[in-house]
């Protein structure tokens, strides 16, 4: 197994490509050789579950359903943030020397590259020294702790290779496998779910289970479209459900949205020379939205493309009267290691924090932020 990273880029230029994996990682992967002008001979893909096309910047590629008798010939990629599950499924027809894609490379491919340098730097770790012990301090459990620190590592520098192999080791014995609120439940219901970046909809019903008797489901997202249409029609006939086709933000303003890149899309800050058409979206302020709401019990949760803080900045009075739980995506930038979390204890130092993982990657790492 080897680590694929940007500076390698360029032994791919002419060669027999097998890729494993054909979503969003596959299709962001590809944009960023066509756009460094790596052209490869070939390339195929293979995935676990279907058979299909996949339109690219080279072209039509034919998906083909990998058994274990598929051969593989060219330099195989593993392009899945969930290759773990590849390597357990997979690993007596995979060739010795696979390629695994680096999480930089990851995050530069992605449209959260965007947002910045994937690391960070030694002299904001050193200048950040108190607000990262005050995080550390707040951590319910070690093994929150140790994925916190490897995070930190990882941005400042950390070898990919060892990196994979320190993650591994924590995601299978994690509790990440689990439905992802799975211990939120536990801690009673809420009287509203507010859900920031909603998706396709697949966790709208696990975010319902949580609500109390009378409680309100609302979910915003500009991009409505998205949501499976049996999930939407659901929805709709649910009065505890409300959603609303704006972004959040900390004003009220229109912002720009690439709505074309499926699970990466969002508010674009910058213009991107090869991405796809932009369009302007309005925002809204949870302040303004839940004014008048005191003293109920609120989970917040936000996996918005970068846009985390600058919502969580527009809820802070809302967030001081009520009793709040928070679970927020703190990967999109590489400092929202330090400036979510720091956030959230201004807003109640009482906050003790969690760290859940979904894939053994950077990608969906999410921080709940509770008060016992």
């Amino acid at each position: 197994m080897y680590i694929l990273q940007l500076r390698d880029l360029e032994k791919l230029q002419n060669r027999d490509l097998v890729i494993f994996g054909s979503g969003s990682t596959c299709e962001e992967f590809l944009d960023l050789l066509f756009l460094r002008e790596i052209h490869p001979r070939n390339i195929s893909i293979l995935d676990s579950f279907k058979e299909g096309f996949i339109q690219s910047p080279f072209g039509s590629i034919k998906i083909l359903q990998m058994t274990s008798s598929t051969p593989v010939l060219g330099i195989l990629i593993i392009a899945t943030c969930h290759w773990d599950n590849v390597l357990d499924i997979w690993e007596e027809s995979l060739p010795n020397d696979f390629y695994l894609l680096s999480n930089e490379l990851i995050h530069d491919a992605n449209p959260i590259g965007q947002l910045g340098s994937f690391y960070i730097s030694k002299e904001l770790i050193i200048e950040k020294s108190d607000i990262k012990t005050s995080i550390i301090n707040a951590f319910a459990d070690s093994n929150s702790r140790d994925l916190f620190h490897l995070a930190l590592e990882l941005r400042s520098g950390m070898s990919e290779e060892i990196f994979f192999e320190e993650i591994l080791n924590r995601h299978v014995i994690s509790e990440a496998r689990n439905a992802k609120y799975n211990f939120l439940s536990n801690m009673g219901n809420f009287d509203y779910v507010i859900d920031g970046g909603i998706f396709d909809g697949s966790e709208i019903s696990e975010l319902t289970e949580l609500l109390s008797r009378n409680g309100e489901y609302h979910g915003f997202d500009p991009n409505l479209h998205n949501i499976r249409s049996d999930i939407y029609e659901s929805a709709n006939e649910d009065q505890r459900i409300k959603l609303y086709k704006t972004a959040l933000w900390d004003s009220v303003t229109t912002l720009t949205f690439d709505s074309e890149k499926g699970a990466a899309s969002g508010l674009r800050f910058k213009e991107e020379s090869n991405m796809h058409e932009l369009k302007l979206v309005k925002t809204s302020v949870l302040n303004d939205h839940f004014k008048g709401i005191e003293g109920k019990r609120c989970l917040i949760k936000l996996d918005i493309e970068g846009a985390e803080l600058m919502a969580l900045k527009g809820g802070v009075d809302f967030f001081k009267n009520n009793r709040m739980c928070f679970a927020i995506s703190m990967y999109h930038r590489a400092t929202d290691l330090f400036d979510i979390p720091e956030f959230l204890l201004n807003i109640n130092k009482k906050f003790q924090f969690r760290i859940g993982i979904t894939n053994p990657t950077f990608v969906d790492w999410v921080l709940y932020a509770f008060e016992q």
